[in-house]
């Protein structure tokens, strides 16, 4: 499983979640199906993941809470 890391920082979501939605989208126009998102939790609604109980989605794809410090998003997907 190939991995993308976006390092999180308080004063830079924007850039982050920019970044997010470029690489999403590159990997979605690859043909790459399996992709899931690992993120901080304080994060979700400015990265605009959709969080019902302990589940997240972004853009279709499972998400799911990754509170190490320091902060970062990880891209998974299949090769």
């Amino acid at each position: 499983m190939r991995q993308t890391v976006i390092p999180l920082h308080e004063t830079d979501v924007p850039d982050a979640c920019e970044k997010l939605i470029r690489k999403v989208e590159r990997l979605e126009l690859a043909g790459k199906r399996k992709i899931a998102i690992r993120y901080p939790s304080r994060f979700a609604d400015d990265l605009e993941i959709a969080v019902v109980g302990e589940r997240g989605r972004y853009r279709g794809h499972p998400a799911f809470v990754h509170d190490d410090v320091p902060y970062e998003i990880v891209i998974e997907c299949e090769d």
